[in-house]
């Protein structure tokens, strides 16, 4: 019973924070035009994001390196998906990465790889309420970057070659801020997968 109950425990926590990608991905599409402005990444819109929202105050000093850290947390009910290739559990100064990727690029460090993300586009969305920031890391050939942010929750991905970095909120606190989830996927490991699954000779002994 226990079993069942941190696998259900598991499996709302994964719908929570997947549910929440799909609705940040889908606000864009049901925001009125009107509503919904993107910034191209030159000086000039950059400086008029930092004049019009608050949120984006003082970043000049802001280097970045603190946005996501590393956390430990006991018992913590997410089990690592069958599909996730590594995982690990952090935390993530939302305030601090608004700042530095209103300057055009942000640092991040996940898995203990450094990414310097060059930011393209920022879309407000929502009424203002929330934000996508696009663009791509810094000596990757066709890499893409993409994050939501809304209020203190984050989402995002890194993708390059069949690399996926995802972050994903979950509904857990450590400390009084949000827990969140980096985890990779291998495209190249999951077409090994499905290709196993479908092999009629795995199911024969």
């Amino acid at each position: 019973m226990k079993t069942s109950g941190t696998m259900l425990l598991a499996m709302t926590l994964l719908t929570v924070f997947v549910s929440l990608g799909v609705f940040l991905g889908s606000l864009v599409l049901t925001d009125h035009d009107s509503e919904v402005k993107t910034f191209e990444s030159d000086g000039r819109q950059f400086d008029k994001i930092a004049s019009d929202v608050d949120s984006l105050k003082d970043f000049s000093e802001t280097s970045g390196e603190n946005i996501i850290q590393k956390i430990e947390v006991q018992d913590f009910p997410l089990k690592a998906q069958e599909y996730w290739d590594e995982v690990e559990i952090v935390t993530i100064n939302v305030e601090e990465f608004e700042n530095t990727a209103a300057n055009g690029n942000v640092s991040l460090k996940l898995f203990e790889r450094d990414f310097e993300v060059q930011i393209e586009e920022i879309s407000r969305l929502n009424g203002g309420k929330s934000y996508r920031y696009s663009g791509y890391v810094e000596g990757i050939p066709q890499s893409k970057a993409t994050f939501y942010v809304y209020g203190e929750l984050f989402s995002g991905s890194i993708e390059f070659e069949d690399l996926t970095y995802n972050i994903a909120v979950t509904s857990e606190k450590d400390d009084g801020e949000t827990v969140h989830v980096v985890f990779i996927t291998d495209l190249k490991k999951d077409r090994e997968r499905v290709k196993h699954l479908l092999n009629p000779l795995t199911y024969l002994t």
